[in-house]
């Protein structure tokens, strides 16, 4: 199959998925509520994908002549990884000091729910996504100056063609908490497993313009073991979602 059908039918597929899960949300449903709990499949999906995505950025770093940006990009996503499954504490059982439980609007070992950051971090993230993974993307396409001045930053740009898994992450955030004004955890869980789509594809993207004959082969090792740590994500999520703690 050619790349551009490839890509046409994942973004295809991200669509539909989209629509089956906000549909689903609407009809309130118990599955669907016990999938996008804290520690649920859909969790764990993001904080594999964060953490994939920064592990292949490292990667990119080292084949693309050190170019920091990927080095601050694989930092930025081990860190989200690590938000994401509150740095392991349900997973080692691991008791929040006291300062924690006290500030923490969650009582979690992590830095975006403590009070005063919570309240904020969102809407910075929001707007982070919005310049970065949407606006300067299709201002270096449609404009030659601007494309001119990102190649002399050497920044990376997140690619067009997967801006699809962006564009629903962030609309569904924006439209739960901007428009509805109200704070939905599945809504905002659904969000950010998009937007974890989108970091994941942000690397692949960059990986594979950056790839040689060997770099392609390990590509293919990348491709094969990403789903397979996707499926366990999903797998000790449902473990947490069938017998909770």
């Amino acid at each position: 199959m050619e790349k551009s059908k490839k890509i046409n039918l994942i973004n295809v597929v991200l669509f539909l998925l989209a629509c089956i899960l906000l549909w689903v949300r609407s009809t309130n449903s118990p599955l669907l509520r016990a999938i996008l709990q804290e520690d649920g499949p859909f969790e764990n999906i993001q904080a594999v994908l964060y953490f994939l995505s920064g592990l292949g950025f490292v990667l990119v770093y080292i084949k693309n002549s050190k170019n920091w940006w990927y080095l601050a990009l694989s930092l930025l996503l081990f860190w989200l990884a690590g938000e994401e499954i509150s740095w392991g504490q349900r997973i080692f059982a691991i008791v929040s000091p006291a300062w924690e439980t006290k500030n923490n609007v969650q009582g979690e070992m992590n830095l975006h729910n403590i009070n005063g950051i919570h309240q904020h971090i969102r809407l910075a993230g929001v707007l982070f996504c919005i310049f970065y993974f949407v606006v300067i993307p299709f201002l270096r396409e449609y404009f030659v100056k601007v494309r001119g001045f990102i190649a002399k930053l050497r920044l990376p740009v997140y690619p067009i063609w997967g801006e699809i898994a962006m564009i629903i992450g962030i609309s569904v955030m924006v439209y739960d908490r901007g428009v509805l004004h109200r704070t939905d955890t599945q809504m905002t869980e659904i969000a950010e497993t998009f937007i974890s789509i989108g970091m994941y594809f942000f690397f692949l993207s960059e990986y594979w313009l950056t790839s040689n004959g060997k770099g392609k082969k390990l590509g293919a090792y990348i491709n094969i073991f990403s789903p397979i740590c996707i499926l366990l994500g999903i797998f000790f999520g449902l473990l947490h979602t069938a017998w909770p703690s």
